[in-house]
């Protein structure tokens, strides 16, 4: 699949793609020695969307710029972005913003001649519930890291579970404290369909609408190298039943994942049950990566773990239970793995290590 996440986005591809130098899709597909059925299906699901529209969406960005920020004609403008004919070009902007013909003529013209009168609307998009996965946006993530700290209420809070403020932000926790106010920036920021596809909005009663809506403490994942690939919400009030709040249709990993890259070989590593646990266990000096959910460990985060020597710290409880017999069955044709168990009076091994200070 990494091969796959190429298609459309190095800059010599996607420049190439929206200029006058048109490369079809039979020229990809062949280029990537691939089917072309498969590369759209393929592309779909990567970027969910198709590659005629991931294509006019880059042609649209790159004309408004243009139009913003250079003199070039409507003409030149259309040429560049891969267009034959102004007419063609304006039908495509009429399209794609939502505005009539002459309205997407007028403001073509307007900002030529430097008349900003009529401000280029953003483009109009129709939600609709989706099961579809959407990939992770890096760039907006690490934005919000950059601009988000953590509160004094978000550090006591994680303080009162046994976490020092080393490993705390050793983890790069943050947390939000004003939830409109905090979207409300984002908005500013980014359009809404970059935030609904990376998560940070979602659909509710047909609109779209924040998806943390309480003071959240949020949790970043990392890959392997340091980028922030999912953001893990939780809820700071224990008196709720929902807590922990994902991103909708965005894909989740393995939390401190890049803690591998400070492994040597035959090096123990635990997998525990959840956030909070691995932080327990790299507070106590273990190395840790978490996974949310029994049933979320996929067969194909195993290739992160052939090296090392595997410990699975399950929560006590038949979902634990669970959680321990998937990750066997994963790792089933490759390497034993081994079960952290401790008193079934704890529930888990943050529980248990917060029970053996108690006793001393």
């Amino acid at each position: 699949m990494a091969k796959y996440r190429k298609l459309g986005r190095t800059s010599s591809q996607r420049k190439a793609l929206i200029r006058n130098q048109r490369i079809t899709i039979d020229e990809t597909a062949r280029k990537y020695l691939i089917n072309p059925t498969t590369l759209k299906s393929v592309f779909k699901a990567v970027y969910g969307t198709s590659i005629a529209s991931h294509i006019k969406e880059h042609r649209m960005k790159m004309a408004t710029h243009l139009l913003m920020k250079t003199t070039k004609s409507i003409k030149e403008i259309a040429k560049e972005v891969g267009y034959e004919s102004q007419s063609k070009f304006s039908k495509a902007f009429k399209e794609y913003y939502d505005v009539s013909f002459v309205e997407a003529c007028k403001i073509l013209e307007d900002h030529f001649y430097g008349n900003y009168t009529h401000k280029i609307p953003k483009k109009k998009i129709i939600y609709k519930n989706t099961l579809e996965i959407f990939s992770y946006d890096s760039e907006v993530y690490q934005w919000i890291l950059d601009n988000l700290t953590l509160s004094k209420r978000g550090l006591d809070y994680l303080k009162l579970r046994g976490f020092s403020e080393e490993t705390i932000k050793n983890q790069k926790i943050f947390d939000i404290e004003n939830p409109n106010t905090f979207f409300n920036s984002l908005r500013e920021k980014w359009d809404e369909d970059r935030l609904y596809k990376c998560g940070l909005l979602k659909m509710y009663q047909d609109e779209l609408t924040k998806c943390w809506w309480r003071h959240t403490i949020v949790f970043p994942y990392f890959n392997l190298d340091n980028q922030v690939i999912y953001l893990q919400g939780r809820f700071l009030d224990d008196n709720i039943d929902l807590r922990w709040v994902n991103l909708p249709n965005v894909k989740s990993s393995i939390y401190n994942l890049q803690i591998l890259n400070e492994c040597i070989h035959g090096e123990k590593i635990y997998i525990c049950e959840g956030i909070t646990d691995t932080i327990t266990m790299l507070e106590n000096g273990y190395k840790a990566v978490g996974i949310m959910g029994s049933n979320n460990f996929k067969k194909e985060y195993i290739y992160h773990f052939m090296n090392f020597d595997i410990y699975v710290v399950p929560d006590n409880d038949n979902g634990g239970d669970k959680f321990y017999k998937n990750i066997v069955d994963a790792f089933s044709l490759y390497k034993s793995i081994k079960r952290v168990t401790f008193d079934k009076k704890f529930n888990d091994i943050s529980d248990y290590i917060k029970g053996l200070r108690n006793a001393q």
